[in-house]
């Protein structure tokens, strides 16, 4: 299947503060590396390729997306827009080039110093994590309404996937963390 795009860009400029004018070279990579990392980690190779497929019948059919699918990606594009934006963050910083890596300053505005930067992908990540648990949430709340699921990890499985300790600093025990049934 072709590279498929779950957020617009348009959608994430308008849900979040980045500037109209920003690149579609920055989005666009940002948005796939975020599919890519976190959202087939959280919710399978499965029902990642339904919504794909669901996305382009609604671009090349203009199909109705059904109602489960619809409100799924409605959650699906609140983490991905934030994930994406922390990754955009580091591109539009600095930009690999022969000379190396090389910061990028406007002569009318002021960049923020590193620590700055380092907050502010900080919060978007963290919102990207709140956004994810909800995603996570929703899915144990309609297991039944996505089949793909079943083909990919159990009830279990997705309850144990809840507990995770994937981008905090402390180590909470296993692989997932704790196990809660």
């Amino acid at each position: 299947m072709e590279r498929v795009l779950l957020l617009d860009e348009e959608l994430m400029k308008a849900t979040l503060a980045i500037d109209d004018n920003l690149a579609s070279g920055y989005i666009r990579p940002a948005i796939i590396l975020a599919q890519d990392v976190y959202l087939e980690e959280t919710i399978g190779s499965a029902l990642m390729l339904k919504l794909k497929e669901c996305v382009v019948a609604k671009m090349k059919r203009n199909e109705a997306i059904p109602t489960a699918y619809k409100n799924l990606l409605d959650k699906v594009q609140k983490m991905l827009a934030h994930y994406a934006t922390s990754y955009i963050i580091d591109n539009v910083s600095g930009k690999v080039s022969n000379a190396g890596v090389l910061r990028t300053e406007d002569e009318k505005m002021t960049s923020l110093s590193a620590s700055e930067l380092a907050e502010r992908k900080a919060w978007e990540i963290h919102y990207g994590d709140m956004y994810r648990g909800r995603l996570q949430n929703f899915l144990i709340a309609n297991y039944n309404d996505y089949p793909e699921l079943k083909e990919w990890r159990s009830i279990a499985d997705l309850k144990h996937q809840l507990h995770s300790s994937a981008t905090c600093g402390l180590w909470l025990g296993g692989v997932g963390g704790k196990k809660n049934m």
